[in-house]
């Protein structure tokens, strides 16, 4: 049964006494930096301390960076619109909420532990290297053909390789008596880490939901007018990535 951690107090006291510093010389800060651009980048410094001291664990101490935002006044809730013109003069903190990247990363993490919870992952990687695992060549084919079949169901590259990939292909490596810490990492296992490195870049070229990034590309394209769907990203890639899926497992291997 899992706890909640403990609040560590004593970690709070670097972000407080480096925020109070920064934000004291405002007076004092670079020309052509506004006073409250200067007092952002010292709530900002304080946050990024905290994330280093760990009061709280990382996300919680990240909100309370953003509550302190609002609470000084440096940011409003939500977006300030002109009535007149309809524009927007000021965005608010919880604006990147809207953003669907934002979610399509949660909602990557919670797919990736549910296939992991459930052996999905696990059931696909071992049929893949049943059928094709007799030499360690097929082996760096059956993890990239993994990835490129998890690339179209968990649309995070993060948390496909860390939450299914990597465990398996750390599983296959020790099974093999290949540790990482060791000279038996040459046996199979480095060859192994560098093709699921490889095969995961595969997936995530191959499917516009294959990373985050690839979709903050699409609705940046889509500002400029340029209409990116899934379909055609795929099958823009489906060609380089189809020739590279054959090649570099070929080239890796023979590299190691």
């Amino acid at each position: 049964m899992k706890t909640l951690e403990k609040v560590n107090y004593k970690g709070f006291i670097w972000p407080l006494i480096i925020g109070i510093i920064l934000w004291c010389i405002t007076p004092w800060r670079p020309a052509g930096l506004s006073s409250q651009a200067w007092e952002m980048f010292a709530v900002f410094v304080a946050t990024i301390v905290g994330c280093i001291t760990k009061p709280l664990p990382i996300g919680g101490t990240t909100l309370v960076g953003l509550v302190v935002t609002v609470l000084v006044g440096l940011a409003p809730m939500k977006d300030v619109v002109n009535p007149k013109t309809g524009a927007v003069t000021d965005t608010g903190v919880l604006s990147a909420f809207s953003n669907s990247a934002s979610w399509l990363i949660a909602m990557a993490f919670i797919m990736a532990y549910g296939i992991s919870k459930t052996g999905l992952g696990n059931r696909i990687a071992y049929w893949m290297i049943r059928r094709f695992g007799k030499k360690s060549l097929g082996i760096g084919y059956a993890i990239t053909g993994l990835e490129l079949v998890l690339g179209a169901l968990i649309p995070s590259n993060s948390a496909r390789t860390g939450g299914v990939v990597w465990p398996i292909t750390e599983s296959i490596s020790e099974s093999y008596d290949s540790k990482p810490n060791s000279p038996s990492r040459k046996k199979i296992g480095a060859y192994l880490d560098f093709m699921a490195f490889h095969a995961n870049i595969l997936s995530t070229a191959l499917f516009i939901t294959g990373a985050a990034p690839n979709m903050v590309a699409q609705q940046m394209a889509q500002q400029k007018g340029y209409t990116m769907t899934w379909g055609g990203w795929f099958i823009a890639a489906i060609v380089p990535v189809a020739v590279a899926t054959v090649i570099i497992p070929l080239v890796i291997y023979k590299m190691f």
